[in-house]
């Protein structure tokens, strides 16, 4: 099996087009620009014909009914998930034939309730798509649904550990979704990939026999919740829109982009830091774009906004719409047309702030 991997350094997250023979590609954990999956299909003359769901996500919008309403594809996913779209549920111990690769569902509820991992059986070792039930020297978050409910996720996460992945041998390659970088994840860091003989070997949480103490212990490690994450699971399980019945961002001159601050937009400043202190407008946003730019778009930007965006150049501007449209944020009023020179030439105000070190 061919499994090529796209990463999301700012949030932490994998992906991946896996080649399952017969010409054919599925998908697993896609996230919402699915351009990138189709176009490494065509240059390796594949047809996607399937995607695969670990989870309803916290951290991202899925793409897999993008995917579908390109590709045609199905949806598969956890029976328990319960989505509101046409998909097929899978329930533990299913076998899915896809191309020449046979799929085992295992069970491995932690991270979320209806958890489920995918052992895919071809040509070589069998790799194991574990989500976030088993991460590269760890294990993702158990904190994300409700807090009633975390101590019964974390006892779930510390027996999926333990005993769902047991029988598979130790070269079964792991390819997790959550890795280093992950708000969702608790894990080393030190690789996104690799194999049930490393994690036996070297994976601390493998090694907890207190399953009390685990419970007690695993919440204390996880790091802050990225607000926006409390209604990405909601948006998985009804299903986005699609992006082409999303309306993209308008270019506007300076007196359109004012009209649209009065009537409640809230600016967003992607360009550097250093630029933003120079002058921006005042009660802009200052979130510039980089790998985090989406995740902290998410988390500081109401999810009633209506965003107005000051970007470097309108190159940029595609790149800003995807981290917007990942984390959730579809109703856009504009970009400012000519940026801060325009808003300066116009005779409007410039705020400045002060850069400080951090001594």
């Amino acid at each position: 099996m061919k499994v090529v991997p796209f990463v999301h350094e700012g949030l932490g997250n994998s992906s991946f087009l896996i080649e399952v023979g017969r010409e054919q590609a599925v998908l697993v954990d896609p996230d919402r620009s699915v351009d990138r999956y189709l176009r490494s299909a065509d240059e390796l003359d594949l047809r996607v014909v399937a995607t695969f769901e670990t989870h309803l996500h916290a951290d991202f919008v899925t793409g897999s009914i993008e995917a579908r309403a390109a590709t045609g594809a199905p949806i598969l996913l956890p029976a328990e998930a319960s989505p509101a779209f046409p998909h097929r549920g899978l329930h533990a111990g299913e076998l899915v034939e896809v191309g020449d690769v046979e799929v085992e569902v295992i069970a491995s509820p932690g991270h979320t309730p209806e958890h489920q991992s995918y052992v895919f059986r071809g040509e070589g070792p069998a790799v194991l798509f574990s989500g976030g039930s088993m991460i590269v020297g760890g294990a993702a978050r158990t904190d994300l649904i409700d807090p009633s409910v975390t101590e019964a996720l974390t006892r779930a996460q510390y027996r999926t550990l333990r005993e769902a992945f047991r029988d598979l041998p130790d070269d079964t390659v792991l390819l997790p979704t959550h890795g280093g970088g992950s708000f969702c994840s608790s894990g080393d860091g030190r690789s996104r990939t690799s194999t049930l003989g490393e994690e036996r070997r070297t994976n601390a949480l493998l090694r907890i026999e207190d399953e009390d103490g685990f419970a007690a212990w695993f919440p204390t490690t996880f790091p802050a919740v990225p607000r926006y994450f409390t209604r990405m699971r909601a948006i998985n399980r009804s299903g986005p829109r699609l992006r082409r019945d999303v309306d993209p961002p308008r270019g506007l001159d300076p007196d359109g982009f004012d009209e649209a601050i009065a009537d409640g937009a809230l600016v967003v400043d992607v360009r550097s830091f250093e630029s933003f202190a120079r002058g921006h407008v005042a009660g802009a946003l200052s979130d510039p774009l980089r790998p985090a730019f989406g995740v902290w778009l998410g988390w500081l930007a109401p999810a009633s906004s209506t965003l107005a965006f000051v970007i470097d150049d309108e190159a940029s501007l595609a790149d800003v719409v995807d981290e917007a449209l990942l984390v959730g944020h579809e109703n856009f009023a504009g970009w400012l047309r000519g940026g801060m020179e325009a808003w300066e030439r116009s005779g409007r105000t410039i705020a400045r702030s002060e850069l400080v070190r951090p001594d």
